[in-house]
């Protein structure tokens, strides 16, 4: 990863920083009578300006450092953002259940909290995301077996590691991420272990037009979110 001001991969990453601030000209150069408050607060909430208070740590470069962290603010909060929606798919979907519902609301303001303390170190941030999506996989793993949608949670954990941390984060995801899923992949292949779900599933998923909404909202959302983790 880049750490030094001089280095070439430095310039390459002024450019999200570039653009951040292109944005937020555009809004604060608008007539007042153009302006909409609740545009402009959406605009903010997922189009960050790069946080210039941010410490930085001596061996890293300012732009980059200052720049990976609103990269992960906005995916941070487009991720809040998915799970909030999946709660009301969760809520109307086989699967409706109060505790559940809770659950999801509760990791939903969770996420949206690690996206809002912006000054708060940024490695703590990023290891409860991940861990959060991480056990978003397992639970979905646990429940459903090998479906698509627990592939694609350990495909986000594993590639958005690699944008938003260090080589050696992305190698812990990866190692963590292939581990577990050779485990279950085990435990299911020898019938050890049967997903809690299977008994209510029974036939080919998705198995009505809610659940597959909602494997649409996944699948878009989770690669809408990688792109833009690493773009």
């Amino acid at each position: 990863q880049p750490r030094f001001a001089h280095s070439a991969a430095s310039r390459v990453g002024t450019k999200p920083q570039a653009r951040a601030k292109s944005d937020q000209m555009e809004v604060e150069n608008r007539p007042a009578s153009m302006r909409n408050p609740i545009l402009n607060a959406l605009l903010d909430f997922y189009n960050p300006p790069v946080n210039n208070d941010l410490a930085v740590p001596n061996n890293f470069n300012p732009v980059w450092y200052r720049t990976r962290e609103r990269m992960f603010t906005l995916v941070a909060r487009l991720t809040a953002s998915s799970v909030a929606v999946g709660v009301l798919f969760f809520v109307f979907s086989e699967f409706r259940s109060v505790i559940g519902s809770i659950v999801l609301a509760a990791i939903a303001a969770l996420l949206l909290f690690m996206g809002g303390v912006r000054n708060t170190n940024y490695y703590f941030r990023v290891i409860v995301f991940f861990s959060v999506v991480y056990a978003l996989g397992v639970a979905e793993v646990f429940n459903f077996g090998f479906k698509a949608q627990g592939l694609i949670f350990f495909m986000f954990y594993v590639v958005a590691s690699a944008a938003l941390t260090s080589p050696r984060g992305a190698f812990y995801a990866l190692a963590t991420g292939i581990l577990t899923v050779g485990i279950f992949a085990v435990l299911l292949g020898s019938g050890t272990f049967t997903p809690l779900r299977m008994a209510i599933i029974g036939g080919v998923f998705p198995f009505s037009i809610m659940s597959g909404l909602g494997t649409i909202l996944l699948f878009a959302s989770s690669e809408f979110i990688i792109l833009k983790s690493v773009v």
